[in-house]
């Protein structure tokens, strides 16, 4: 780098001191009209964006290679690279072209994946969150912000599994560590990542920053004064999104304490068993945010995420979320839709006013949407519902600020400020005359011309102005002879000619000084309005969210009438029962009538469900775990009944995937799923376990699936749903009292398998998987085969059992000892079966089951 500046251009020595202090980053440097990137910037950037790769000059004899972007799009150019995990230097020139002999350039922003809060760049429907990670002694220290919405929180973690789950909660896009964090295998999913040294997270620099933002001597108010830890990471992390927004973080106003123990807690294993924001594809279709998200803004979309992954533990919460749907569904809603359509982003706006950074057509957004709130809260106000009314009162409709705002902007501004015509007329006399001045009104164009007829006599002349030829006098070419010696022919016509004066000359040289000195006032101006704004922002913040929760309860309240949903009861007893429950995407999505079941979790808090394949268990499973969540996210559920009791987590086994990538097989990623359960289920927790030990041997399996039901029902004594082949699994119900069987039938119609769907008490041990096969429309002969491979074993079964009384009949009529098979095994090994004697199965964990059985194998 010093040897490329030695020999560089003082405009190239600018860029490379710049690029050196952001080496890892991608640098835009403004030119004239393009931005433009230099050297390897160029070359990544030309490759990603398919740009034309170009040179411009040479340093020590070698082409620099470049690559821009026109000004006018660079914020679509700038959106593909976010997309792509890529962060960007934005640097502008300052000053007036040809005012100097170097134009200075600046870094004006930065653009992070997870800074990000332009319209058309930032994911509307998505936060957007930055987190940071710093380890303590004691302590693991997280923090997180969204610059959209100015939320701001922090937190610590004893341990490494619980800031596991805080980083699966949040889903931030980018992450901020300490260059000594060694766990990276925390975050390793996350593209955008930067480490920063260790002096940034030092805990008296992290207090005094963050007093300094919220304008406080202390961190009391915010419950978060003995977080040490956490003050650090949010210190570190502060100054982060400062240094690159380089501006005033105005609308980030304070922070709080996340507490895990206030939700019901959803890893990502939970999240993507369930299909809670997206199906197993990776899309939005087939999930149930898919069905719950009704809301009409991008503000109330991004809180229904929000609320989908963090359901409530707090039952008084929930039931006024529940007030609030059921006065909906009692009220003819469709007239607030119809106002909550046509409200703006109000939330993102805010969050650019706070940031400086807001265009024009997000103050006449801010405006319109302002204006929309009355005939809201009118709404509440008449709908005669106690919840709404009391709704009412939250919601500010800032009287004042849709003043500002249409007494100084334009009903349709222009898109960039750049261009001018953004501030209203009437609103400052200064950018009035100049506008006048600069338009060539009727009015001046008149006076002049009537001026210049009565000297000249020519009664056809004509003043005029166009944005081409400014201000010019047309006369008829019959009455050109009479024109003056002071008039200068511009332009000739078929029937005119066209002539300009020294007097229309000096008033279009003051025409174009006006419009340079109108676009300076307009800026001006412009910048004084959001920054009166600025000083409303915690109103207009408060404003956004109570708007925001109604968008998302209007939505609920919308999908509970035409979904025939019930309001659930809520209550801190342990029990989940459902009455005639369905699964609130499935339902949705088939054509056809949706089979109900219910389910009652209470002495009996282990189901233990079998069935064929297909037959519906995993979706029994399933919407039981959905309906728990709907009812804790304050949504009608779809049943007859609902009682949801105290769940402080929902765990999900559920299908078969390997981790080729860690070197992980399928048993293994299932066996370490399992044993997450099992150390960190509580009595409160919902289980899920589907057909856990498919992955190795039948005989090690079931052993296994074995083992773990048995500890989760007599030790975790938490509520499970257990599904399984296995028929040994079944036979708990008969040893402990808080186990139930549970299963799914199928019948033969015409040779055809036709399925039930319904919950029936008891067990179920054909799984008709032929039959499956067949439907999946496996060949004939592969159906027949396997067919004729089960009857053979069947047949052979039985062959054996006969032989087997023979040989006993034999045996007791002779004088020689009857030996059995197992005996001999114990005569000849008899250590296993002392090994076996000692073995104590309420202690035994299912990893230590696995390998005991290992060892067993070896010695026989």
């Amino acid at each position: 780098m010093e040897e490329l500046m030695q020999n560089a251009t003082p405009m190239m020595r600018q860029y490379l001191e710049i690029k050196a202090q952001y080496p890892n980053t991608l640098v835009l440097y403004r030119l004239g009209d393009f931005y433009e990137l230099f050297y390897e910037d160029a070359k990544k950037v030309a490759k990603l964006l398919d740009l034309t790769l170009t040179r411009r000059g040479s340093n020590n004899g070698d082409p620099i290679p470049m690559a821009g972007v026109p000004f006018h799009a660079v914020d679509n150019y700038i959106a593909r690279l976010i997309k792509m995990g890529e962060s960007c230097v934005i640097c502008e020139q300052q000053g007036t072209p040809g005012a100097q002999k170097t134009m200075i350039r600046k870094v004006s922003k930065i653009i992070t994946p997870g800074t990000v809060t332009e319209e058309g760049i930032a994911p509307d429907r998505q936060d957007v969150f930055t987190a940071c990670i710093y380890k303590g002694k004691h302590y693991y220290g997280l923090a997180y912000i969204s610059l959209g919405s100015g939320l701001f929180k922090t937190t610590i973690c004893p341990t490494k599994t619980e800031l596991k789950l805080y980083i699966e909660k949040i889903s931030p896009i980018e992450i901020v560590y300490e260059e000594n964090f060694k766990e990276i295998d925390l975050f390793e999913e996350i593209h955008s990542r930067k480490a920063l040294a260790p002096w940034n997270f030092k805990f008296e620099t992290g207090y005094k920053l963050l007093c300094s933002q919220f304008g406080t001597n202390s961190l009391f108010g915010f419950d978060i004064e003995n977080l040490e830890d956490g003050i650090c990471a949010a210190g570190a992390l502060l100054a982060y999104v400062k240094n690159t927004q380089n501006v005033p973080l105005e609308h980030i106003k304070s922070i709080s304490r996340d507490d895990n123990s206030e939700f019901v807690l959803l890893d990502h294993c939970a999240q993507r068993n369930l299909e809670i924001l997206s199906n197993l594809k990776g899309e939005k279709q087939g999930s149930l945010l898919s069905v719950l998200d009704n809301a009409l803004t991008p503000m109330g979309q991004r809180l229904t995420r929000r609320m989908l992954v963090e359901p409530l533990r707090n039952n008084d919460l929930i039931n006024q979320r529940l007030d609030i749907v059921e006065a909906l569904c009692n009220s003819d809603n469709e007239i607030l839709s119809q106002s909550l359509e046509r409200i703006g982003d109000i939330e993102r706006i805010v969050a650019r006013i706070g940031l400086s950074s807001s265009k024009p057509k997000d103050l006449a957004v801010l405006r319109d949407s302002l204006k929309l709130v009355p005939d809201l809260k009118n709404f509440l106000l008449k709908s005669g519902q106690k919840a709404l009314i009391s709704l009412n009162e939250k919601v500010d409709p800032l009287f004042d600020v849709v003043a500002l705002l249409t007494s100084a902007i334009k009903d349709f501004p222009s898109t960039f400020l750049r261009d001018g015509d953004v501030i209203a007329q009437g609103y400052n006399e200064e950018l009035d005359s100049l506008r006048e001045l600069m338009s060539g009104s009727q009015e001046l164009l008149l006076k002049i011309e009537q001026e210049e007829r009565e000297k000249t006599g020519i009664t056809t002349l004509k003043v005029n102005f166009n944005s081409v030829h400014g201000f010019y006098i047309e006369v008829s070419k019959a009455q050109s002879e009479k024109v003056p010696d002071y008039y200068i022919r511009r332009q000739t016509l078929k029937n005119n000619e066209r002539y300009i004066t020294p007097a229309l000359k000096e008033l279009e040289q003051k025409a174009v000084s006006a419009k340079e000195r109108s676009l300076e006032l307009e800026d001006e101006l412009f910048h004084a309005v959001e920054h009166e704004l600025q000083q409303k922002l915690p109103e207009l913040t408060r404003l956004s969210q109570v708007l925001s929760l109604i968008d998302v309860l209007n939505g609920f309240a919308v999908v509970s009438k035409s979904g025939n949903y019930v309001r659930p009861q809520l209550s801190n007893e342990h029990i989940i029962k459902i009455v005639d429950g369905r699964h609130p995407v499935i339902e949705k999505i088939t054509d056809k009538p949706f089979v109900s079941n219910s389910i009652e979790l209470k002495d009996k808090h282990m189901l233990v469900i079998t069935g064929p394949n297909m037959g519906g268990k995993s979706t029994y499973m399933r919407q039981t775990a959905l309906i728990t969540i709907m009812a804790r996210i304050g949504c009608f559920v779809p049943a007859k009944e609902a009682h949801i009791g105290n769940v402080d987590r929902i765990f999900t086994r559920i299908g078969a995937s390997d981790d080729l990538s860690s070197g992980r097989s399928t048993f293994m990623v299932e066996m370490e799923e399992a044993s997450s359960i099992i150390n960190n289920a509580t009595v409160n927790s919902l289980v899920l376990m589907d057909e856990i030990g498919r992955g190795t041997s039948t005989y090690e399996g079931s052993a296994l699936a074995l083992s773990i039901a048995q500890y989760l029902c007599s030790k975790v004594n938490c509520f499970t749903l257990f599904s399984t082949h296995y028929p040994e699994i079944a036979s708990l119900a008969d040893t402990y009292s808080n186990v139930k069987n549970i299963c799914f039938k199928a019948t033969e119609f015409d040779g055809s398998i036709v399925f039930l769907y319904k919950a029936n008490e008891g067990s179920q041990n054909y799984s008709y998987a032929i039959e499956v096969g067949k439907l999946a429309g496996l060949p004939s002969e592969i159906i027949s085969y396997a067919k004729k491979t089960i009857e053979n074993k069947e047949q052979g079964k039985a062959l054996k059992n006969q032989n087997s009384k023979i040989n006993t009949d034999s045996a007791s009529s002779s004088d020689s000892p009857c030996v059995t098979v197992k005996e001999k095994i114990f005569y000849k090994e008899p250590e296993v079966l002392e090994d076996l004697r000692k073995i104590d199965l309420n202690t035994l964990t299912p990893i230590a089951a696995l390998n005991l059985l290992f060892e067993l194998k070896n010695k026989i």
